[in-house]
């Protein structure tokens, strides 16, 4: 279990970014707690949707479980997600009763919607459908989508129809802005997802021009819009994903002249204008041109990486560049002359880091665990240990040599670095080989204190925690209060006035630096973590403090005051349930 503050600081910046404008602008129209602790809410999207939020909580407010209806598939927590936690963080919700949703007053059967559809005369259903059409452009759209007939024009042109008019209804004053942006890529995942289908249906080249599209919509984008919330990003990142699946199709399956025509295209496409700035996205176009490569048509592939260096000519050919173009050089070999001329293409480029990188992953493929231990050793030992940072990829890939050849002594010794260079889950692998050398209770102690001297104090308060060796956390605690949010309810079990004076302190500092209503919800979420960790009285003293204090700032005021409602609500609750 989390707390929701833990679960948001994991969340990326244009997510949380995005969820907090869906909570401020007020986009959740219902969020209701039932009582055996789950919150049920409705988040419109920006398309018109309607998403349905799932939270699950604990009795002390911490978090078990999330889930969304949204088709974000980037990670865990969604922008909906993001904007139900802070509503429940404020304390906006209401209060459901469950007991008089299981035990509903009997009623007459009514036939769903599916019967009374089934039930009407084809030409009122007919007419019904037309008339929402007229009415809605956005059904009109996908319902094109849905039940044309598959043809290539004709699906690349209701494509192309459907992102102009979402353009065009999304630029103002010729510009797009943040909110426009991400309701163009609604459109452009929708085209997605059509030419997945088409894919599934075996409608080849139909999914492969519409996916080229899209990318290449996407790229115009990213020079003339505001895609700062990410949103963009997810759009090209799937579409080169769907585009590489086509092609691997088409290598794999499709006739000559199909892998001819998709080949000519993605070639042509790596030097379309609206990639100019892009090469990178250039560069990935050609990588996959190269699964399609022949001996006849290499000239074609060629041209293109010419071509790009050309719209460089006026400045020095950058090292990313080089790089890029070495990459598309080696897929070109893989495919035409095999892996043994690839490796000794790799082999000679091994101060590049990539490059190494592959020549490890070939070695490691085939079992040669001494030279891929040779290659990673020769770049850790260039590197200076990062103290606070995530440690270089070299030391993750000894530890996973040291694995495969079960090495325990550079095991231990490779686990201890990563430790000592901030990944404290390196933290627990050592432990779990010490104890099975049967060590541990004896390494623990000077460990611990070495630890402590090696380690920023939030690492090593991460570690104490994980031991329960709670007075030395507490210790720690004390020199960087504001970890009071993170152990609080752990260490107020024991030490409870230390734990509440300290959740003072950091509250009246937050409250002090709030300014607007959505700052004033994550106060009040702070008060409300002190009444979960037994402060109730101290909890509701400081909400009556900052109402006396503040009582120039109405939106402040109104939080406070339902937050008070909801703890007073909330200790009833618990004085009529003992």
């Amino acid at each position: 279990m989390k707390s929701i503050r833990n679960i948001l600081s994991t969340v990326p910046d244009a997510v949380l970014r995005r969820g907090e404008i869906y909570y401020e602008s007020e986009s959740i129209f219902s969020l209701v707690r039932n009582t055996d602790g789950v919150f049920a809410g409705k988040v419109n999207g920006s398309s018109g949707e309607t998403y349905k939020v799932k939270v699950q909580t604990s009795d002390t407010g911490e978090v078990s479980d999330y889930s969304c209806t949204c088709p974000y598939d980037y990670g865990d927590v969604c922008k909906h997600i993001v904007a139900v936690l802070l509503a429940i963080e404020a304390g906006n919700f209401r209060e459901g009763n469950d007991a008089a949703a299981k035990t509903p007053t009997p009623s007459a059967p009514t036939a769903g919607l599916p019967e009374l559809l089934a039930a009407l005369p084809r030409e009122q259903l007919l007419s019904i459908i037309l008339s929402h059409t007229e009415e809605d452009e956005i059904f009109k759209s996908k319902l094109t989508l849905e039940i044309s007939p598959p043809d290539i024009k004709s699906d690349l042109s209701i494509v192309k129809e459907k992102v102009r008019r979402s353009i065009r209804s999304n630029t103002r004053r010729g510009f797009i802005d943040y909110l426009g942006c991400d309701a163009i890529c609604d459109e452009l995942s929708d085209c997605l997802d059509f030419a997945e289908d088409r894919l599934a249906k075996g409608q080849i080249l139909s999914a492969f021009e519409v996916i080229l599209y899209i990318l290449l919509t996407g790229a115009d984008l990213a020079s003339s819009a505001d895609s700062s919330s990410g949103s963009l990003t997810f759009v090209m990142d799937d579409s080169f994903e769907k585009l590489e699946a086509v092609c691997w199709w088409v290598a794999e399956n499709a006739k000559d002249a199909e892998k001819k025509t998709c080949y000519e295209k993605l070639c042509k496409a790596a030097l379309n204008k609206v990639l100019e700035g892009w090469d990178d996205w250039s560069f990935d176009l050609l990588k996959i041109a190269a699964m399609l490569v022949t001996d006849k048509n290499k000239s074609m592939i060629d041209d293109a990486l010419s071509g790009l260096r050309n719209r460089q000519k006026d400045h020095k050919f950058s090292d990313f560049s080089q790089i890029q173009e070495d990459m598309v050089k080696l897929k070109v070999i893989q495919s035409l002359d095999g892996e043994k001329a690839a490796r000794a293409f790799i082999d000679k480029r091994l101060e590049v880091d990539q490059f190494r990188e592959l020549a490890v992953d070939d070695d490691l493929k085939k079992g040669n665990y001494e030279n891929a231990e040779k290659l990673c050793l020769e770049k850790t030992k260039q590197l200076d240990r990062r103290p606070y940072g995530r440690p270089s990829d070299w030391w993750y890939r000894l530890y996973e040599i040291y694995e495969k050849t079960n090495n325990r002594p550079k095991l231990l010794s490779t686990a201890k670095s990563l430790l000592l260079q901030g990944d404290i889950q390196y933290y627990t692998k050592m432990k779990t080989l010490l104890c099975e050398d049967g060590t541990w209770q004896e390494i623990y102690p000077p460990l611990r204190s070495e630890l402590k001297t090696a380690l920023p104090g939030f690492f090593y308060a991460q570690i104490l925690d994980m031991e329960n060796e709670d007075a030395l956390l507490l210790e720690e605690v004390k020199r960087a209060s504001s970890a009071v949010f993170q152990y609080g309810k752990k260490l107020a079990k024991h030490y409870p006035q230390i734990i509440y004076e300290l959740y003072r302190i950091e509250i009246t500092k937050a409250a002090k630096e709030s300014g607007n209503r959505s700052q004033y919800g994550k106060l009040c979420g702070l008060i409300r973590e002190l009444h979960q960790a037994g402060g109730k009285d101290e909890a509701l003293a400081l909400a009556d403090q900052f109402i006396q204090e503040y009582k120039r700032r109405p939106a402040m005021l109104d939080e406070l005051a339902k937050l008070k409602r909801k703890l007073t609500s909330s200790a009833k609750r618990n004085n009529v349930g003992s």
